[in-house]
C-alpha cells in the first residue's frame, strides 16, 4: 500500500534518497518541490508560471531575460516585475536557452477569464479545459514558437497562452483535460506562408457563427514578427488587407494556389504598387520593411475581337489515337456545353462536358473510358472470299 520517491534535488542528502510516502500522496499535495525546465528562443516568448513559488520576481526564474521586457495583457500590454500564477507574459530574450523552475506541483488551476482574448498561464503538466459553462471559442488556443503565432491544442507547462472568451467567466486549467477537435474551413485552401512560420488564407468561405474561431489574437510587442488580415483574422473571401509587423531585412512568400475559377487569377499587390499574379506554386522576396499588403481575385476579360466568331468542335487530334485524344471546341458567348461521345447504336460512352462555360477557346481530353472508368474496346471483321 506504499509507494516510493526518488530524488537527487533539495533539500534531501545524500544526492540520491529513497522513502516511503502516505498512499493519500496526490498530484496535487505533494511533499517534494516540482522542477520544471522552460525553453525560450531568442527574440519574443511566452511564458508563465508552471509551479506555485514564493518568490515571484521574474529575474529569479529568466534572469537572462532583456530587463524592462516583461508584460502582461488586460486590454493592453502593461510592464509587469512580478510573475502572478495562472497569467500569462510576453517576454524578450537576446539568446536561446533555458530556465529551471522550482516549486510546488499544480495539478489544476483554476483561471478567470474576460470576454475576448485573455493571456493565460500553465499547469505543472500539460493539459487542457475544463470549460463548464462553455465561454471558451473553439480553435482560439494560441502561443508562439519563437516566431510566430501558432495555433495549438496542448497546454504545455512554462508556456504562455492566448485564448478567447465569448463572456466572462472561470475556466480550469487541468492536466486531466483535453481540447477537443474543431473543424478545419483552411484545410485544402489557397495559403501564404510567411517567412517559413505564419499562415494566412485566401478564397475561403466561413460560416458566421464561426468566423470568431479564425480570429488572430493581439497583436504582439513591437520588434516581433506578425501577419494577418485587417479584422484580425487568418483568412479573406476574394480579396484582403494583410498588416505585416516584420523584423527582418526580407520578407519571403511562398504561395500555393489550390483552387482557382475559370478565367480568374490572384495577384498580391505591394505598398510600392507592384503586382505579382500567383500560380499554382511559388514564392515571392519583397523587401523586409514593407508593411501592407493586398491579395485580389481578378477576372481576366478576353477582347472581343480575340472571342471565337462562331461555335465550332473541332475534329479529335490525334486520330487514331492511344491512350488519349483532345478535343478543342470554340464558343464565341457564354453557353452551356455538352459534348458526349456515342457508339455506332447511338448509345452514351462517355460524357466529357455538360457545365456552363464562359466564351473562349475550349478543349477535353479523352481516355477512351465509358462513364463507369471502363476501357472501350474496338473490333475489326474482314470477310475474304
Amino acid at each position: 500500500d506504499y509507494g516510493y520517491y526518488i530524488t537527487d534535488k533539495y533539500p534531501f542528502t545524500p544526492p540520491c534518497t529513497f522513502g516511503a510516502r502516505d498512499p493519500s500522496f496526490g498530484k496535487q499535495s505533494p511533499t517534494l518541490p516540482q522542477q520544471v525546465a522552460v525553453d525560450y528562443s531568442s527574440g519574443w516568448n511566452m511564458i508563465s508560471l508552471p509551479v506555485s513559488v514564493e518568490d515571484t520576481y521574474w529575474v529569479t526564474y529568466f534572469p537572462d531575460a532583456i530587463e524592462g521586457t516583461l508584460y502582461s495583457f488586460s486590454t493592453i500590454y502593461h510592464s509587469e516585475e512580478y510573475l502572478t500564477l495562472g497569467a500569462g507574459y510576453w517576454i524578450n530574450f537576446s539568446d536561446d536557452g533555458f530556465t529551471t523552475i522550482t516549486g510546488d506541483f499544480i495539478d489544476d488551476l483554476n483561471v478567470t477569464l474576460s470576454e475576448d482574448w485573455n493571456l493565460i498561464g500553465s499547469i505543472s503538466e500539460p493539459g487542457g479545459f475544463i470549460d463548464s459553462s462553455g465561454i471558451i471559442i473553439p480553435n482560439t488556443l494560441y502561443t508562439t514558437d519563437g516566431i510566430s503565432y501558432q495555433q495549438v491544442d496542448t497546454i504545455t507547462p512554462g508556456k504562455g497562452y492566448w485564448i478567447r472568451a465569448s463572456s466572462p467567466g472561470d475556466v480550469i486549467i487541468s492536466s486531466s483535460a483535453r481540447i477537443d477537435s474543431f473543424f478545419n474551413y483552411m484545410e485544402g485552401a489557397n495559403e501564404l506562408i510567411f517567412n517559413n512560420s505564419s499562415s494566412l488564407y485566401f478564397g475561403v468561405s466561413v460560416p458566421d457563427s464561426v468566423q470568431l474561431s479564425y480570429s488572430l489574437p493581439p497583436k504582439p510587442p513591437v520588434g516581433a514578427f506578425d501577419v494577418r488580415y485587417s479584422g484580425d483574422l487568418m483568412y479573406c473571401g476574394d480579396a484582403g488587407n494583410i498588416e505585416v509587423m516584420n523584423n527582418s531585412d526580407n520578407l519571403v512568400i511562398a504561395y500555393e494556389v489550390t483552387n482557382l475559377d475559370e478565367n480568374t487569377e490572384w495577384r498580391l499587390i505591394s505598398e510600392n504598387g507592384a503586382e505579382y499574379v500567383l500560380g499554382t506554386t511559388g514564392e515571392i522576396i519583397l523587401d523586409g520593411n514593407v508593411s501592407n499588403l493586398i491579395i485580389t481575385k481578378q477576372t481576366l476579360s478576353i477582347a472581343s475581337d480575340l472571342l471565337p466568331k462562331q461555335f465550332t468542335l473541332h475534329p479529335n487530334h490525334p486520330n487514331p489515337f492511344n491512350p488519349l485524344t483532345t478535343l478543342k471546341y470554340d464558343l464565341p458567348e457564354d453557353a452551356l456545353v455538352s459534348i458526349t461521345i456515342y457508339d455506332l447504336m447511338g448509345r452514351i460512352v462517355k460524357t466529357l462536358v455538360s457545365s456552363q462555360q464562359t466564351a473562349g477557346y475550349k478543349s477535353i481530353q479523352w481516355n477512351a473510358t465509358n462513364n463507369i472508368g471502363q476501357p472501350v474496346q474496338t473490333r475489326k471483321m474482314v470477310l475474304l472470299k
